[in-house]
């Protein structure tokens, strides 16, 4: 019995050594499990004091992020007006986002539009950019010198094309520097009392520049060289073949129709628009059509080798057109805006006959009455016009016996009102 007491004894023993050996491994290796899978920690008075290091420089990072941005810069530009699809692009931001109007710009921000789409970027109250479709611009400075009282600014334009005008005010001479392809272009502004400058710079397919001057004066650099444009001259500015000679721009068309004022009717189906202009021989037009006289809702912008356009699904409302020439890389300025008027209307004009009597005895008939101003007014093979008060007058030929006297008025839309009376005519 002292034997197998002690066997069972020796027994119970390494059984318990085994487990306990099993346990201190598995314990072992859910530590090693535990250290790979979460981060060693420093107690909870570090990670508290972790946590405030975190914030502070979360904090920094956001004052740094707002100064990259602007936060603390002085002003440089505003996007003061937008249409359709425009984005812009911070200094320190990869994404682009949509921008809205009065966005204030700074130091290496950047403004794109797109197709049918255009800004307006104001420097100050005096000095703006227009930028027309797929145009890229990036504002690279904006400062004003106390020493020698001057305002400044500076641009990079990568495509597009765009439109500025730049005028001093209070005395004060404003200067723009833009970068292009193959060069830059200096703006100045510096007559006593207000001088101004209005000028269009358009990067080409050929990634070469074209700068027109419409008003003022603006020199163009390659390298060491730089010549002067004056009022209605143009040239080309790289890349890599330097300057072109200046020339005068291109003759701008002259608008013959449809003119300020002109205005078409339908009822059902919009009319036909026919817009026609003349130009000098060669080279094509650029006919532009828009719902608004600043040309920022843009309908048509097309270059036509024609001397005409005809646009037939025009709704109703007011729209403005204006045409340009082109020689290859050269435009003219464009024409002066005109404007026309599509007008819906299917309500029949009101009509009153004062017809005779049933039994006449006269063959000649002048037969009144009122409609509204303008209509056309037919009866038999007569046409006559109402007048400005709506009355007509009606001289009709009649036979003897039985006449059927039909009157008809039609608006300029096509609608049209019926008035008849059967008389006899008994001599």
């Amino acid at each position: 019995m002292t034997d197998e007491r002690i066997d069972r004894t020796g027994k119970n023993f390494l059984e318990i050594i085994t487990a306990l050996i099993l346990v201190f491994l598995f314990f072992g290796i859910l530590l090693v499990i535990m250290n790979r899978v979460f981060p060693v920690g420093g107690g909870l008075g570090l990670l508290l004091a972790g946590k405030e290091q975190n914030e502070e420089e979360m904090e920094a990072s956001t004052e740094e992020e707002e100064s990259l941005s602007g936060g603390t810069q002085p002003l440089h530009a505003t996007l003061a007006k937008i249409y359709r699809t425009v984005k812009n692009k911070k200094a320190n931001h990869i994404a682009w986002q949509e921008a809205s109007e009065g966005l204030l710009l700074f130091d290496r921000d950047a403004v794109q539009t797109f197709k049918r789409s255009s800004a307006e970027v104001a420097f100050d109250e005096n000095s703006r950019l227009f930028l027309g479709e797929n145009s890229l611009i990036i504002i690279s400075l904006f400062e004003e010198d106390p020493a020698l009282k001057e305002k400044r600014s500076f641009l990079v334009m990568v495509d597009g094309e765009m439109r500025g005008r730049v005028r001093s005010s209070g005395g004060v001479p404003v200067q723009m520097e833009i970068a292009a392809p193959g060069g830059k272009i200096r703006v100045a502004a510096t007559a006593p009392g207000g001088g101004e400058t209005d000028f269009r710079l358009k990067i080409n397919a050929d990634k070469s520049s074209t700068l027109s001057v419409l008003k003022g004066e603006v020199e163009m650099m390659a390298g060491e060289a730089t010549i002067a444009l004056k009022k209605n001259e143009t040239a080309l500015l790289g890349p890599g073949e330097g300057m072109g000679k200046v020339r005068p721009l291109p003759e701008k068309p002259r608008i013959l129709s449809p003119m300020k004022g002109k205005a078409f009717y339908f009822r059902d189906l919009p009319p036909k628009v026919n817009f026609s202009w003349r130009t000098e021989k060669g080279g094509k037009t650029r006919f532009m059509l828009a719902r608004d006289p600043h040309f920022r809702d843009i309908l048509v912008d097309e270059r036509i080798s024609e001397k005409h356009f005809t646009h037939g699904n025009l709704r109703k409302g007011l729209y403005y057109w204006k045409a340009s020439r082109l020689e290859g890389n050269y435009e003219s300025d464009f024409s002066r805006a005109e404007s026309f008027h599509i007008i819906r209307d299917n309500k029949a004009p009101s009509l009153e006959v004062h017809f005779p009597k049933e039994i006449i005895q006269e063959k000649s008939l002048a037969l009144e009455g009122t409609t509204e101003p303008g209509i056309t007014i037919y009866s038999g093979e007569e046409k006559i016009r109402a007048g400005s008060d709506g009355r007509f007058t009606l001289m009709l030929d009649l036979r003897e016996g039985v006449n059927v006297i039909v009157v008809e008025a039609v608006d300029k839309a096509g609608n049209s009102t019926y008035r008849s009376k059967t008389v006899n005519v008994k001599l």
